[in-house]
C-alpha cells in the first residue's frame, strides 16, 4: 500500500523466492510486470491475501481455488 507498481516489484525481486519441483528460484522482472503492472494476466488462485489492521498491513494465506480442494 502506498507504492507505485514498478516499486511493489522491485521488493516483490528483493524479499521473496518460488519453489518449483523442489527448486528454489529467483523471480524476474519481467515475469512481475506481466502480472503487476499489466492486466493481460490474472492471478486465478492466489496465494496471499493482503489485509490492514490498525493501519498496518498483514499477510495472510488464502484458500486455493482449485474444483479439487480438499482443504
Amino acid at each position: 500500500m502506498g507504492c507505485n507498481k514498478g516499486e511493489l516489484e522491485k521488493w516483490i525481486l528483493k524479499h521473496f523466492l518460488y519453489s518449483n519441483g523442489g527448486k528454489v528460484n529467483e523471480y524476474t522482472e519481467s515475469w512481475l510486470s506481466a502480472i503487476i503492472s499489466s492486466d493481460t494476466k490474472s492471478c486465478k488462485s492466489p496465494i496471499i491475501e493482503v489485509r490492514v489492521k490498525d493501519k498496518i498491513p498483514y499477510i495472510i494465506p488464502t484458500v486455493r481455488n482449485k474444483k479439487n480442494n480438499k482443504y
